[in-house]
C-alpha cells in the first residue's frame, strides 16, 4: 500500500513527461484504483522509467497502467500471456479415435487457469475448438475475454508450465483423504458376492 502523496507525486511525473499534467482530483483516482496494488519504491521506480519503457503519447488509464506494472514486475504483458493461454488451451484437448478431439471446460481449467476456462466459453466452448472456420475470430473472442477476466480476478491467470492453477480450497483431496476412500471402495468391493463363471 502506497499513501497517496508520494502515490501522486510519482504519478505526476508520468503526466509532466507526457506534457498532460494531472489535476488533484484525477490523481486522487487513480491511487483510489491503483493505491493498493503497490509499494512506494517500487511505484518510484515505476514511474520514473514508464514512459520511456512503454512508449506512451498519451497519459494511460488504470488498466494500462496495471499492465505496464506486471511487465515492470517482470510478468509477460497480458496480450502475451492471453496468447499464450490460447496456445495452452488447444493443447489440452482430448483426442479419440472414435469422436477426434474435443475439450472439456473442466481440463481447459484444470490446466490453464479459470481466465482461460472463461475466455474458452467466450470464445464458443468446445463446438469452436473443434474446427478450424473462424479460427481467427475464435482467437479475438479469447484473447478479449482472457485479458478481462486476467484484469478482474488475477489469481485466475495462466499458472506456470507444471503448476497447478490457483483453485479453492478443498477442491481436492488430501493424500490422506484418497487413502480413506480408497480403503472405503475396497471394503465395499470385497463385501460384494463374487461373480459367477
Amino acid at each position: 500500500m502506497i499513501e497517496v502523496v508520494p502515490f501522486s507525486e510519482a504519478l505526476a511525473v508520468i503526466g509532466l513527461q507526457l506534457n498532460q499534467p494531472l489535476p488533484p482530483e484525477k490523481l486522487r483516482a487513480f491511487h483510489a484504483a491503483l493505491g493498493v496494488e503497490t509499494n512506494p519504491d517500487e511505484w518510484w521506480a515505476f514511474c520514473a522509467t514508464a514512459v520511456r519503457r512503454f512508449g506512451w503519447r498519451f497519459m494511460p488509464s488504470v488498466p494500462e497502467l496495471l499492465d505496464a506494472l506486471e511487465v515492470h514486475r517482470g510478468r509477460a504483458p497480458l496480450a502475451v500471456e492471453a496468447t499464450r493461454a490460447y496456445e495452452r488451451v488447444l493443447d489440452s484437448r482430448t483426442y479419440t479415435p472414435e469422436g477426434g478431439g474435443t475439450w472439456v471446460y473442466s481440463t481447459v481449467v484444470k490446466q490453464c487457469g479459470v481466465a482461460a476456462g472463461v475466455a474458452f466459453l467466450a470464445a464458443g466452448g468446445n463446438e469452436a475448438f473443434t474446427t478450424t472456420f473462424g479460427e481467427d475470430r475464435r482467437r479475438e473472442r479469447f484473447v478479449q475475454a482472457y485479458t478481462a477476466e486476467a484484469r478482474a480476478c488475477p489469481a485466475g491467470r495462466l499458472p506456470a508450465v507444471g503448476a497447478a492453477p490457483a483453485l479453492p480450497p478443498g477442491a481436492f483431496f488430501s493424500r490422506e483423504e484418497a487413502g480413506k476412500v480408497l480403503e472405503k471402495l475396497e471394503a465395499m468391493a470385497a463385501a460384494l458376492p463374487p461373480k459367477e463363471g
